[in-house]
C-alpha cells in the first residue's frame, strides 16, 4: 500500500527564537526587534537566521505572523499615534488643560482654555410684591450661586430686568448687589441704581448691568439680593408693585424677574 507524506498538518510553536536552533517550515518563534516583540513564522529551514532587523522581516526565511507594536511611551503620558501608525506618547499638560490638536494640525498637545467665561447662574423670579409705602425700602428679593474660582482669579457680572407698576411719582431706582455677609448701607455704596423707564406713568421697566469686583467675592456660595431705597430727598419708590400680573394692569404679561451672573476670569 502506498505511503502518503502529508507532512505537517499544525504550525509548531518553538518558544523564543534562538541562533543555535535549527527551524524547519512552519515553526513559529517569537522575537525582539528594537524593543518591539513580533511573532514570525518559517517559509524555509533556517538555523542563525534572526526572524528580522531593525523591523524589516528576514523574508527568504520568516514572515510576520503576529507583528508587534512599540508600546514604551513612559509613564504619565497620553497614547497617540503619528500619520503612519506608529504608537507616540503625549506628556501630560497642567492641572486644568485640554488634549488638542495642536497648531500644527499633524499630533496632539495639551492647552490652556483662553476663553474668560467660567460660567452663567441664570435665576427668574415671578412672585408679586407689594410696596405698600415708601418705608418698604430695603431687600425684597434675594437669589444664590456659586462662585468657582478666588477673587484674585474671576469677578461677577450681573445683568438683569424687572417690571413694576405704579404712579407717575414712582421714580426711585432700585438695587442688585452681592451679599457679603454685610447689609447694604448708603445708597451709592453697597449697591447701585438700575435704569428705568415708565410707561404712561404706570407700567415701568428696571434694568442693569453691572461688574462685581471684591475681595470677599472668594469662591463658594453667595447671594444676590434685589431692593430700592428712596431717592434722596424724597419720598419716592419704584413703583407700589414688583413683577405686577394682569389683575394690577389687564395690559401685563404674567412674567417676571430676570437675572444673569455671569463670572469672568480677570
Amino acid at each position: 500500500m502506498a505511503t502518503i507524506n502529508l507532512g505537517r498538518i499544525k504550525l509548531v510553536n518553538k518558544g523564543v527564537w534562538a541562533s543555535g536552533t535549527t527551524y524547519a517550515i512552519d515553526d513559529f518563534v517569537q522575537y525582539t526587534d528594537s524593543g518591539v516583540v513580533s511573532t514570525y513564522i518559517a517559509v524555509a529551514a533556517s538555523q542563525n537566521q534572526a526572524p528580522s532587523s531593525s523591523g524589516t522581516e528576514n523574508g527568504s526565511y520568516w514572515k510576520f505572523l503576529a507583528k508587534g507594536v512599540a508600546l514604551a511611551v513612559g509613564n504619565n503620558k497620553v497614547v497617540t499615534s503619528d500619520a503612519s501608525g506608529n504608537l507616540q506618547g503625549t506628556s501630560l499638560g497642567s492641572a486644568g488643560q485640554f488634549l488638542r490638536t495642536n497648531l500644527a494640525g499633524n499630533g496632539f498637545d495639551f492647552a490652556t482654555v483662553s476663553q474668560t467665561f467660567v460660567k452663567r447662574t441664570s435665576i427668574f423670579n415671578n412672585t408679586r410684591y407689594s410696596h405698600s409705602s415708601v418705608s418698604d425700602s430695603g431687600n425684597v428679593w434675594s437669589g444664590s450661586f456659586t462662585k468657582v474660582h478666588d477673587d484674585a482669579t474671576s469677578c461677577i457680572y450681573l445683568t438683569w430686568m424687572a417690571k413694576s407698576y405704579g404712579s407717575s411719582a414712582d421714580f426711585s431706582g432700585v438695587y442688585f448687589d452681592i451679599d457679603t455677609g454685610t447689609t447694604h448701607g448708603s445708597d451709592n455704596s453697597d449697591a447701585f441704581y438700575g435704569v428705568g423707564y415708565t410707561d404712561n406713568g404706570e407700567q415701568a421697566m428696571h434694568w442693569g448691568h453691572k461688574k462685581v469686583d471684591r475681595a470677599s467675592l472668594d469662591a463658594g456660595g453667595h447671594n444676590v439680593i434685589w431692593g430700592w431705597r428712596v431717592r434722596t430727598g424724597s419720598s419716592n419708590k419704584p413703583g407700589s408693585v414688583l413683577n405686577p400680573n394682569q389683575s394690577d394692569d389687564t395690559r401685563m404679561h404674567n412674567s417676571g424677574f430676570y437675572c444673569f451672573i455671569d463670572e469672568i476670569l480677570k
